[in-house]
């Protein structure tokens, strides 16, 4: 995901999310609330090449191609999912946001199955140390749940079936924290990680961390779904 550049390069850098830890820009948190899941679908606007939604709170827009989380809910449910992208067009009151052209349908998938992950998987962009058995690899964090991990800067480091260490770092967390072993079950531009440990002590520690995220969205822009608009 790039923090600049024309739309041709955010197209094809939004799939693996790696701008989110190669850019100085820090992501900006945003919440869209609905009233029923079908509202979701008809929101998005898909061209093929991104999907597009219209961010209306009443706020000014934020800076074009800048990163953003995205946080879709519907009101009066636990029911969340998140979706990164960038910053489009300002419109009166808000802006556009741009995402992979995917985007609708895999958010219409987690807001129908909330009970599909253990944990719901919390969007970050922090530094990562990740022990691939020989030494210690420079990662980056880019969704975290208490079942597992996605990291990006990891392609061709690891692979499926191995076994690794991961440690988490930033200024929202102090000093490293170790989230323990964990074995590699996805490849890919970014790889996926399911957490081993059972060791009480990590586990409370990967609960903090979470926790802490978790934290930084409540209070975020939020939009909500205007009345009796479908």
């Amino acid at each position: 995901m790039a923090s600049s550049g024309d739309g041709a390069a955010a197209g094809s850098t939004l799939r693996s999310g790696r701008s989110f830890g190669g850019s100085t820009v820090a992501a900006s948190r945003l919440r869209y609330v609905f009233d029923r899941i079908d509202q979701v679908a008809r929101h998005f606007r898909t061209d093929g090449t991104h999907a597009r939604i219209q961010f209306v709170d009443g706020g000014p827009s934020l800076d074009a191609r800048r990163p953003v989380f995205l946080e879709v809910a519907l009101r009066g449910t636990a029911r969340r999912c998140y979706v990164r992208g960038l910053v489009g067009e300002p419109v009166p009151g808000g802006m556009w946001l741009e995402f992979d052209p995917d985007a609708s349908a895999k958010t219409v998938k987690l807001l129908n199955a909330p009970g599909r992950r253990r944990g719901v998987r919390v969007p970050i962009d922090l530094p990562a140390r990740v022990w691939t058995g020989g030494a210690f690899v420079s990662a980056h964090i880019v969704d975290l749940s208490q079942a597992g991990a996605r990291l990006s800067g990891l392609a061709g480091k690891v692979a499926i079936g191995d076994d690794v260490i991961v440690a988490v770092a930033g200024a929202a967390l102090g000093a490293p924290i170790a989230l323990g072993n964990a074995l590699v079950v996805r490849g890919g531009d970014d790889v996926g990680v399911k957490f081993t440990t059972r060791e009480v002590t990590v586990r409370a520690a990967l609960e903090r961390v979470i926790a802490t995220l978790q934290n930084e969205w409540k209070s975020v822009r939020e939009a909500s779904h205007p009345f009796g608009c479908c």
